[in-house]
């Protein structure tokens, strides 16, 4: 299945990755693999907006504002951009979470968090 339709899965750069940028070229290391991954400038631009987790529909609509691009056009110029970012190991995806009430406790799973309160 194509990384690019999940919308329940927010990316973000894996830890131990280092970053090379030597003039007009970049490129990264995975130290977990010592896998080495040159940055076209679609993944560069990608890999820099990952700083913090976005799924693909906010990186679709980002690149969109930022670009004279179609959401079509982005999403088939992302998705290989993605898949390699993802096969080095560059990438991590995070399951999104949604509250929920169990019981009389409401529970954020994104924050952790359990509160109750009294009926």
């Amino acid at each position: 299945m194509s990384i690019a339709y999940n919308p329940s899965i927010a990316w973000q750069r894996a830890d131990g990755v280092i970053e090379c940028v030597a003039e007009d070229e970049a490129s990264l290391l995975v130290r977990d693999t010592w896998e080495s991954v040159a940055l076209d400038e679609v993944t560069h631009i990608v890999w820099d907006f990952l700083r913090t987790p976005q799924t693909i529909e906010e990186l679709v609509a980002w690149l969109v504002l930022e670009f004279d691009v179609t959401p079509e056009q982005c999403r088939s110029d992302l998705e290989p951009a993605m898949a390699s970012l993802r096969q080095a190991g560059a990438l991590v995806g995070l399951p999104l979470h949604r509250s929920a009430v169990v019981g009389n406790a409401a529970v954020s799973a994104d924050e952790q968090e359990v509160s109750c309160w009294s009926r």
